[in-house]
């Protein structure tokens, strides 16, 4: 997620007809995890989860760009389950054969192969693997740095495993990784993923996730549904929606407005660069009802994010709110979620904004999914 937005503004309208597709034809189905009929609901979940096919991946990011950002596409074959707009799907990413490598190639442990790869989170230790796997005896301090900065790999570049039965299960799992699905489409899934690295000593580490899907995964990633209770459209296209979404964080309105052809839509868009960095241009500039403003920040010298272009909108947003507006942030929670609520509390002509805040969030008007 980025926190960039910028000082281009743009107010439009798209394409792309997001009506749902009839089911398809009964046929019986076979997965590594069971049969089901096509156009009836299999279970699906993190134990259970779907295979699905990798239909196309590709970097949205043009020549020149600062940033990695990919557009996935995962096939739903015979709708083994459904999925609305503002919902998230659930990934279980595969470590990074080359890390499993070079774990098994210092210690020994082929027959870990399989775990070391799916089961386990890599990029952490835990007291249970310092002291029981590796028998190390630490002061308080020195276990701390250990948790802190240092991963499994490191560990056993600098100390001999005592107990390798007990190596996989002192370990924390491999946890699933969840993003905004940027489709209505039933029989397939779109996401939009940054891929990220990170220094790491004098080396550097991969997002497990990110680096999974946006290079690793070859024909299939396994996934569940994770719905959504509250970011959700209202149910009358009678209602204004506002959309606040830099960088990835735009995914879910992808969502939205491919279901929302009618209405009032206004998206709030940021990222670096209008030229390298415009995720979806042709389908928002094209959309029959969208308004957007689109900041991109680095285009100038002095930078201007998200909340500066709704500021400079302050009054007609104020009236969209008054009209009952649903006001929808995505994206980081750190800085953007809290520059977008500072935004928020200029723009509205109350006395207490804070309490008039207080309360779009419990009628359920005002709708955050920030991490």
């Amino acid at each position: 997620m980025t926190k960039d937005g910028g000082l281009y503004a743009l107010e439009t309208h798209p394409e792309m007809n997001s009506a749902q597709k009839p089911a398809t034809k009964n046929t019986r189905i076979t997965t590594p995890y069971g049969h089901y009929t096509s156009g009836t609901p299999m279970i699906v979940n993190r134990e259970t989860p779907y295979k699905a096919k990798l239909l196309e991946r590709k970097c949205l990011n043009k020549k020149g760009s600062s940033k990695t950002t990919f557009f996935i596409t995962l096939g739903l074959e015979g709708r083994p389950f459904a999925y609305k707009p503002g919902d998230c799907i659930g990934v279980l990413p595969e470590n990074d054969p080359g890390l499993v490598a070079e774990i098994i190639e210092l210690t020994g442990l082929t027959d870990l192969r399989e775990s070391l790869a799916l089961k386990v989170n890599l990029m952490r230790v835990t007291t249970r693997f310092l002291e029981n796997v590796l028998g190390l005896e630490l002061e308080k301090e020195e276990r701390l740095h250990y948790l802190k900065h240092l991963d499994v790999l490191d560990c056993v570049k600098k100390h001999k495993v005592k107990q390798p039965e007990l190596f996989i299960e002192s370990l924390g799992s491999l946890l699933p990784r969840f993003y905004s699905i940027a489709s209505s489409d039933p029989d397939r899934i779109d996401l939009l993923i940054a891929s990220f690295s990170y220094p790491h000593g004098e080396e550097v580490r991969k997002g497990v996730a990110s680096d999974f899907l946006c290079h690793r995964a070859k024909d299939t990633a396994l996934i569940y549904p994770h719905p959504t209770k509250h970011f959700l459209l209202p149910e009358s296209t009678d209602t204004p929606i506002i959309m606040v979404g830099p960088g990835t964080g735009v995914a879910p309105y992808r969502a939205f407005l491919q279901e929302r052809q009618a209405g009032k839509n206004w998206l709030f868009f940021g990222e670096r660069n209008q030229e390298t960095d415009f995720y979806f241009e042709d389908f928002f500039k094209n959309h029959p009802s969208l308004r957007l403003s689109a900041a991109f920040s680095r285009d100038q010298e002095e930078k201007c994010y998200v909340q500066h272009k709704m500021l400079e909108h302050k009054e007609e947003l104020w009236e969209w709110i008054k009209q009952g507006a649903h006001i929808y942030i995505c994206g980081d929670a750190k800085q953007m979620a809290r520059d977008v609520t500072r935004a928020l509390e200029e723009i509205i002509q109350d006395d207490d904004p804070k309490a008039f805040l207080k309360t779009l969030r419990r009628e359920k008007r005002l709708l955050l999914d920030v991490y």
